[in-house]
């Protein structure tokens, strides 16, 4: 399992968007002896200049595999997306093109209780491709099995 505090500044090195790693910081901060910090410990009113590109994902484990659910959207993430995903399962939020690789990548940092972080182009709604950066934190009700994913979409060029 992932040591926040041990791995903390190796991991945030790596994060290029200051709105992300202000997230990444808050995130840390919330660390209980390393461990992953739980959604109880998370305010997103702490970091009110970040509401609108955070959102938290719900992980459901069924026989050992994870199912996700959006719980929470920021405002700017529906705005470029073009619509809110809000209380919905990925399997009816993404398309076939895309529910197999985000799936994949939300089941990694759910299994192994690691942050995520990338810069990658997506295709949203009526634009064309939209470059963003990404940030997965995993949080834990017993310290170890992610039970939650606190996410955040930073757009670069919207």
């Amino acid at each position: 399992m992932f040591d926040v505090k041990q791995s903390a500044s190796a991991f945030r090195d790596t994060i290029k968007s200051q709105p992300l790693a202000r997230l990444y910081d808050y995130w840390v901060s919330k660390s209980r002896g390393g461990r992953l910090p739980s959604r109880a410990q998370i305010d997103p009113l702490d970091v009110p200049e970040l509401l609108p590109i955070i959102f938290l994902v719900d992980v459901a484990w069924s026989k050992g595999e994870p199912d996700f659910r959006f719980r929470l959207v920021g405002s700017k993430i529906t705005e470029i997306v073009g619509s809110d995903p809000t209380g919905r399962n990925f399997s009816s939020f993404y398309d076939d093109a895309n529910l197999a690789p985000m799936t994949e990548l939300y089941s990694r940092v759910a299994r192994h209780g690691e942050p995520f972080v990338n810069n990658s182009s997506a295709p949203f709604s009526d634009k064309d491709f939209v470059k963003l950066a990404r940030l997965l934190l995993p949080l834990s009700e017993d310290g170890e099995q992610v039970d939650m994913i606190l996410g955040a979409l930073f757009f670069e060029n919207v």
